[in-house]
């Protein structure tokens, strides 16, 4: 699974997937044939610390997308998981939501962040995490077009 920052995009979303749908792939070890079906959907999340552990004041947000997947040639899907005969397949692409680090923050917590740091994915509100992934939502909206979003809450 890949994982990247949110600031850290510097291709399509797509580009991030090792293969395209309709690729046939042949596995080094066996010589099998897998082909490549997409798999479009995402989910976000927001977690915390806060009241678990001692002092944890911070929300953390990230967007999981499962792009692809893998099966039988000719299959109606791709439902392969596990070994696939030397295969190394990215179905998954983890993006976490960052936010820029304030000079109040430095100066209140420098062994937190050093001087070369600028950005951080702690956010200090549920609100602040939850409008990252709303900005992203939107800033990718045309690039997730034909994505499902399988969020159970709000996050739409």
């Amino acid at each position: 699974m890949a994982k990247i920052d949110d600031d850290e995009i510097d291709k399509s979303l797509e580009d991030y997937f090792s293969h395209k749908p309709g690729e046939i792939l042949t596995a080094p070890d066996n010589g099998k044939q897998y082909e490549i079906y997409a798999e479009r959907y995402f989910t976000t999340s927001i977690t915390s610390w806060r009241g678990i552990s001692f002092g944890a004041i911070h929300w953390y947000a990230k967007i999981d997308m499962r792009g692809i997947s893998t099966g039988d040639v000719g299959g109606s899907t791709g439902n392969l998981l596990g070994y696939l005969g030397g295969l190394k397949v990215e179905r998954e692409l983890t993006i976490e939501f960052t936010r820029v680090i304030t000079d109040g923050e430095r100066r209140e917590d420098p062994d937190r962040f050093s001087k070369y740091q600028t950005r951080t994915n702690a956010f200090l509100t549920e609100e602040g995490a939850e409008q990252a992934i709303k900005d992203f939502l939107e800033q990718y909206k045309e690039q997730l077009a034909g994505w499902r979003n399988d969020d159970l809450d709000i996050h739409e």
